[in-house]
């Protein structure tokens, strides 16, 4: 049907949804690679007009995001972002996955400094910008970000030895 209406962009990102939902439901091989039934991400690019590729490649760095952290594997989170961060906020301004990919990747870094302490300053420094990123969106619009932004803030209390505030920050975030 979308491809009757010409809707060929929003047809990707419904098929990226799609088999980021299988993924969650344990329906791929590797549950943080868009590989299934619904979609190969090898070849999803090839769908799609040369002028809507950074969209999708940008929106499927995303979902890989939230599958990666979803599964424990924080690294992947940050090595994702770490290819998208300076790209994501051109390409999609103004969307939704704009402020999943800022919040994904704080908190995988939040769970790297976590386990390690090698590579906190980087990480740390990743948190930090992504809190103040997030902040300005939860001004402007406090129902979609505000509770990240306490969960992010608990997050990195807690990092920093602040149990009681963590604790107290983590209750006004639900």
């Amino acid at each position: 049907y979308a491809i009757s209406l010409h809707q060929d962009l929003q047809r990707v990102e419904m098929i990226l949804l799609h088999q980021c939902v299988l993924n969650l439901m344990g329906r791929s091989d590797n549950p943080v690679i868009l590989r299934g039934t619904a979609m190969d991400e090898d070849g999803i690019l090839e769908q799609v007009a040369p002028e809507n590729a950074a969209n999708i490649l940008n929106e499927m760095y995303v979902y890989r995001m939230l599958l990666a952290y979803t599964f424990g594997e924080y690294k992947a989170v940050v090595d994702i972002a770490d290819k998208s961060r300076l790209t994501v906020a051109k390409v999609l301004p103004g969307q939704p996955h704009l402020v999943i990919h800022a919040f994904y990747d704080a908190l995988a870094a939040c769970a790297l400094v976590r386990e390690s302490s090698a590579s906190s300053r980087k990480h740390k420094e990743i948190i930090k910008a992504s809190m103040k990123r997030m902040k300005s969106w939860a001004a402007s619009s406090p129902s979609n970000c505000k509770h990240r932004v306490l969960l992010l803030k608990a997050e990195y209390d807690a990092l920093r030895g602040k149990k009681s505030s963590a604790c107290k920050t983590y209750d006004a975030s639900i």
